[in-house]
């Protein structure tokens, strides 16, 4: 969110406390594995909110560095780039909802040198911008 939302300076947010606000949604959010009914119930649930879908990073960014009222669920960013364009990054509690990312690969396949420190390098840039 911007550094001037309304909310910005608040430690952590919860849910409810967004609902007033613009969602600026990166347009990646489909799961084409989703059975039918579960994905127009999620259809259906984003209907009554305000949002604003974008298929490109940097126009959210930009988006929501010159939208005070907008916000945006995303992983989270070094803080270069939220200085770059004015944001904060903000915990915000959600029950029953889980983010993972996750390495997916072939079975059988077997990690060679460079993939073990990619990994490790990728854990590393995690922990450096994930707030404890």
């Amino acid at each position: 969110m911007s550094r001037n939302h309304p909310l910005s300076s608040q430690p952590a947010v919860q849910e409810a406390d967004l609902l007033d606000y613009a969602e600026i949604l990166y347009g990646d959010a489909t799961i084409p594995s989703l059975p039918i009914n579960q994905a127009r119930e999620i259809a259906q649930a984003a209907e009554t909110k305000k949002t604003i879908t974008v298929y490109e990073r940097a126009s959210q960014l930009e988006l929501l560095s010159r939208l005070e009222s907008a916000y945006a669920l995303t992983s989270p960013m070094p803080q270069d780039v939220l200085g770059r364009f004015g944001l904060v990054q903000k915990r915000c509690d959600m029950p029953n909802n889980t983010f993972r990312d996750v390495l997916i690969y072939r079975a059988g396949y077997h990690m060679t040198r460079l993939d073990r420190l990619f990994i490790e390098k990728l854990r590393e840039s995690a922990k450096r911008v994930l707030p404890e």
